[in-house]
């Protein structure tokens, strides 16, 4: 078809040519210069490449791939191709929701523990995903940050009490645009979904510093 159109560009003139791009159908046409004797400079014309649309043509309908796997068959190195995009999706939550970047600090060494504490939280966010997806729930990498942030306790002031209490509170909904219809859902229920799913115990609405040192299973404070 390409081959067609450029024959159809050399009929239009080279006015339509030189407005095109190098691509497509302009592939197929060259330019050449060619001496007119009235004249003393040489003029420029174009004519079909017929040598690249040779070569085109041989190779038309293939598709080859350079790869080091030689113990796998074509179909399974053309499905690692199909699969590079997670190495890409990796990157992006990396830079984004894991702040990769900017780095703010400044030694080699805080510099490597940087990279090693957010690679540690990406193979982190990518267990959870897959355990979740098991269950058949299906969550992005920010939408599991958001719910693993959104229980939060505070401290209830003014209680005469010798333990010290603490009220849960956080963010109570959150918009969810990939329904057909724009819907809030309960930050805490979503939550305490994830919890669950790793055997971890939803916070009670009232609590104290003991029992979510045991719920959660971290030494606190941190």
């Amino acid at each position: 078809m390409q081959w067609e159109q450029a024959k159809k560009m050399m009929s239009a003139g080279s006015g339509r040519i030189d407005a095109s791009f190098k691509r497509g159908s302009r592939q197929f046409l060259k330019r050449v210069k060619q001496s007119d004797p009235d004249k003393k400079a040489q003029e420029e014309r174009y004519e079909l490449n017929r040598e690249l649309y040779e070569r085109k043509i041989r190779f038309a309908g293939y598709y080859g791939l350079i790869t080091c796997c030689e113990d796998l068959s074509d179909e399974e190195i053309y499905s690692r191709l199909r699969e590079l995009w997670k190495i890409e999706n990796c990157f992006r939550v990396m830079k984004s929701v894991l702040c990769t970047r900017p780095i703010y600090v400044r030694t080699e060494a805080h510099i490597r523990g940087h990279f090693v504490v957010c690679v540690l939280a990406l193979a982190l966010e990518r267990f959870m995903a897959f355990k979740l997806r098991e269950q058949g729930i299906e969550y992005s990498a920010e939408m599991m940050v958001e719910l693993l942030m959104s229980p939060t306790v505070s401290p209830i002031e003014g209680v005469k009490n010798k333990v010290k209490l603490y009220l849960k509170t956080g963010e109570q909904e959150l918009e969810k645009p990939e329904s057909s219809c724009s819907k809030s859902v309960d930050l805490n229920q979503e939550a305490e979904k994830v919890m669950a799913v790793f055997g971890v115990e939803p916070l009670p609405t009232l609590t104290t510093v003991v029992d979510i040192t045991k719920r959660l299973g971290v030494r606190l404070p941190i």
